[in-house]
């Protein structure tokens, strides 16, 4: 299947992370070019180069992974002269009990996890046109509780309804929202320290299974896809 990507421009942002870097190298494999955004402790993976030459550019973030969509949109634009669309990582929250976390750590969460998230959203649609699409990557706490991960869980949830929110908002302009859900990490652990197993296929998936999903999604491709929550085998309904 030809997904339509070949010199569309894309942003993908916790570009640090196994997954993100994985759905960097499926779009550059498409023929898609991308913005990397990185943190400079990962300056000497030349993460660029790791996802393919002259297809990618490096934008260095703060140390915690901050940076204005503004001056991600700027790489697009002069670099390539055009912006596509978007693949965004969510901030990781707080592990705890919901009766352990005060307040300050849940206005700290939805400030780093909640508001920056729908900061760089709102940052970089503006700059989208007719055709555009963005995806949202969350936890499985988006969909399905889990436990003590009750920051997650509230945040994450608000996130996903947000991005369906967008997707009516956007629609309209043919720019597409979309959520990508995938599986946690192989070894996560559920707060009783049993091994957490969410999985359908009872295996985890490679992160390289995730970046097809989410090049597919953010692809021509997937056209009429928008406003979807896409598990990548995070969870099946009442599966024990």
């Amino acid at each position: 299947m030809d997904l339509g990507l070949n010199d569309r421009v894309f942003i993908v942002t916790g570009g640090s992370g196994t997954l993100m870097w994985a759905a960097a190298r499926c779009l550059v494999a498409e023929g898609a070019r991308v913005v990397l955004a990185d943190r400079p402790a990962h300056e000497n993976d030349a993460s660029a180069s790791y996802v393919g030459s002259s297809a990618a550019v490096r934008v260095v973030t703060g140390e915690d992974g901050d940076v204005s969509p503004e001056r991600l949109v700027s790489a697009a634009l002069d670099t390539w002269e055009r912006l596509d669309g978007a693949l965004i990582g969510v901030a990781s929250s707080l592990e705890a009990n919901a009766l352990e976390v005060a307040d300050e750590e849940w206005t700290a969460a939805f400030q780093s996890v909640f508001l920056d998230a729908v900061g760089m959203i709102r940052g970089i649609s503006r700059s989208l046109g007719s055709g555009g699409s963005l995806a949202l990557v969350l936890s499985p706490d988006a969909g399905v509780p889990l436990v003590e991960q009750a920051v997650a869980n509230g945040v994450e949830a608000g996130l996903a309804s947000f991005a369906m929110d967008l997707a009516v908002e956007l629609g309209p302009q043919n720019i597409r929202v979309n959520g990508l859900v995938p599986l946690p990490a192989e070894g996560t652990r559920q707060g009783d320290g049993a091994p957490m197993d969410v999985s359908s296929t009872r295996r985890h998936s490679s992160s390289e299974e995730f970046g097809r999903v989410a090049a597919f999604v953010l692809s021509p491709a997937a056209s009429y896809v928008s406003g979807a929550m896409v598990s990548v085998d995070s969870k099946t309904p009442g599966l024990s």
